[in-house]
């Protein structure tokens, strides 16, 4: 890597940025290629300044979410476009934003929603979110410094270890030593307290963490019936949990899986989001659970364009 602070590094990047924006070239290309030049592991603590969907995005590329930001424009494309085409339709909307992280999926978010509610319980990544915000002069977004789980109380914590902020987790893996005891609560108790508005999406990621985050919050699922965007990686969920729709979701939801591109010749790709109704078991990726009722409205006319057979 050429050394940080001369001409030539910042000519580097911005060439590597400039290759990264190229969304009709296969992602997994463009990423082998800028990885072998800057991997985000390296420790370079280097600060920058991007745009981010109408927002300014100050992060760093020793911080994976960051780095994926500059050098690709955002993280999870077809999460953010699903959630834009649904709640870019509904009045008003509130989103729950359950595992922020350092604040990517808020901050484009906050961009069209009335109100946001970050949940973000490990204090360096927190900081991280409300600096953001605070970049923004964000005044609706509401930040809640603490988990969501299926009880209240103080829980074990493993922080990351990696420069992906986003891999803390209330789940022990493997040799996972390191710990910290955070405190949690339910979405249930927080609608009993009257914290929690009325909400249109929730997106949960929470690296293995989500079944309990849903089943905290049934008495939101059922008197709500909001559209839930969520993580599914059975590598990273707990060995004794056996999920069942029925045990989390009330009746009538419908569970569809989030595919964010689709490849052409191995190397170019359509950068578009499908979606495909995951009938039986859940493929590892994001899944978007609808209620039923809600499919044929127009809110959701432009996920309902996204639907493949």
């Amino acid at each position: 890597m050429i050394n940080k602070g001369t001409y030539l590094y910042k000519i580097e990047k911005a060439i590597l940025r400039w290759f990264g924006h190229r969304k009709f070239i296969r992602f997994g290309i463009r990423d082998r290629i800028i990885r072998y030049f800057h991997n985000p592991d390296i420790k370079d603590d280097t600060e920058f300044v991007v745009p981010f969907f109408g927002a300014t995005y100050r992060g760093k590329f020793n911080t994976f979410i960051d780095w994926s930001v500059f050098y690709y424009g955002g993280y999870g494309e077809g999460e953010l476009m699903v959630i834009k085409d649904f709640l870019g339709g509904v009045n008003d909307p509130v989103f729950l934003d359950v595992g922020a992280n350092v604040g990517h999926h808020t901050l484009f978010a906050a961009g069209f929603c009335k109100e946001v509610i970050a949940v973000e319980p490990f204090e360096p990544v927190y900081l991280k979110l409300k600096e953001k915000i605070n970049d923004n002069a964000l005044t609706n977004v509401r930040v809640l410094n603490s988990a969501l789980g299926e009880h209240s109380g103080l829980s074990v914590y493993f922080p990351p270890a990696t420069s992906n902020t986003g891999t803390g987790t209330f789940v022990k893996r493997g040799t996972q030593a390191e710990s910290i005891m955070l405190p949690m609560t339910s979405g249930d108790e927080l609608l009993e307290l009257g914290e929690l508005p009325f909400l249109d999406l929730i997106k949960i990621d929470t690296e293995g963490y989500e079944y309990a985050v849903l089943k905290g919050m049934k008495k939101v699922l059922n008197s709500q019936r909001p559209i839930v965007l969520f993580e599914w990686d059975r590598g990273y969920i707990a060995k004794d949990i056996n999920f069942e729709r029925s045990n989390v979701f009330p009746a009538a939801y419908l569970f569809f899986q989030l595919y964010n591109h689709s490849t052409i010749l191995k190397i170019f790709q359509n950068s578009k989001y499908y979606l495909k109704e995951a009938k039986e078991e859940f493929d590892n990726g994001m899944i978007l659970a609808i209620p039923q009722e809600k499919l044929n409205t127009p809110p959701l006319e432009k996920l309902r364009n996204r639907i493949k057979n």
